[in-house]
């Protein structure tokens, strides 16, 4: 397969593959169409209409395509295979079907750039290769008018997860409030959202991971290849990387809190890990406190008085509901006071 096209080269998009077994060909009242024309024994690998075809097997196991997906030029070699709906006979030859797409008409998510489209394509950067680490881009797709919704149809997705499933990069479909994460491995699934916009994001952590196994193949994590279209309106395409502060990226990275600049995710993971320790410390407030004296030099107090203390606490709670830490912070005022007044 090759898309070395004079115009520039294009990106191959495989569409159907499939074995095939040749028919019995003659050629009556001399028809030299492509299915019946003498010649050499070459004619055994043409898909003719009237051969025996079958796509029961699993092509994308027995060749796996996603290593020709994006590219300029494939190459793989053809195994026979049994084909079950052709009595079992073995295949003459493999069908391929694809396109080329090119690469002007694809954009980089995490490239700034904004056009006026009727449809188009997004990538990740440095596609069909490895994207790198530290990335968040996100690209909008706003249309016009009409209310068919944006399809969006990934080719290829192939992005690093950990080993409990979790999503350690990701593409994430953002339509208003609702948000769709993928990670993983997906080939040629459609995704809908059901308004005039839509955003992309592409996130990926300081991890510099390239590779990772999925079923049967250790693949090269490319990232994705998605095609979008908005039936019936012209869509405004704006692309870019974001902002430090942007909070989707940031509820997503370390939700609650909030993350230092996408670019430097070392300094993020840094801080999530210092808050992580903050609440810790904020559960354990009011405890005793090794090597302060105070707290270590209790004050014994009368249990008449101490019920009295007790009824203050919970009326003032009461009052002024409280949650969490700031329950534990009141409590240790009032008994700080009631300590003072002794």
């Amino acid at each position: 397969m090759s898309c070395a096209e004079p115009g520039g080269p294009g990106m191959i998009l495989m569409r159907r593959a499939f074995h095939g077994q040749t028919t019995p060909r003659k050629w009556p009242n001399h028809n030299f169409d492509k299915c019946h024309r003498a010649g050499s024994d070459d004619i055994k690998c043409t898909y003719c209409p009237d051969d025996c075809t079958d796509e029961s097997k699993d092509i994308m196991v027995a060749y796996d395509w996603t290593k020709c997906t994006g590219m300029v030029n494939c190459t793989t070699y053809v195994m026979q295979a049994s084909m079950p709906n052709c009595q079992n006979t073995y295949s003459d030859y493999l069908h391929l079907e694809y396109m080329c797409i090119p690469r002007t008409s694809v954009f980089d998510i995490c490239a700034n750039d904004e056009k006026w489209v009727t449809e188009g394509y997004i990538r990740t950067p440095n596609y069909p290769n490895h994207y790198g680490p530290s990335h968040a881009c996100k690209c909008t797709l706003e249309a016009t008018w009409g209310d068919s919704g944006v399809e969006l149809e990934i080719y290829e997705l192939l992005l690093e997860r950990d080993a409990d499933g979790e999503c350690t990069d990701w593409m994430m479909v953002k339509n208003g409030d609702e948000k769709e994460r993928k990670c993983g491995q997906i080939f040629n699934t459609t995704i809908r959202v059901p308004s005039r916009m839509a955003e992309i994001y592409f996130y990926s952590d300081s991890n510099d991971v390239s590779t990772q196994v999925f079923q049967y193949f250790t693949r090269t994590l490319k990232g994705f290849w998605l095609h979008f279209r908005f039936v019936g309106s012209n869509i405004k395409v704006s692309c870019g990387q974001l902002k430090t502060n942007d909070p989707t990226l940031m509820e997503m990275t370390i939700p609650p809190m909030t993350s230092e600049s996408p670019g430097n995710s070392t300094q993020a993971d840094e801080k999530v890990a210092k808050n992580r320790q903050d609440r810790n410390n904020n559960t354990a407030y009011g405890s005793e406190k090794p090597g302060h004296k105070d707290n270590q030099e209790k004050k014994s107090v009368p249990k008449s008085e101490e019920n009295e203390a007790t009824s203050k606490r919970k009326a003032a709670n009461t009052a002024y509901p409280l949650h969490g830490s700031s329950i534990v912070s009141m409590c240790t005022i009032f008994f700080l006071i009631y300590y003072l007044e002794q």
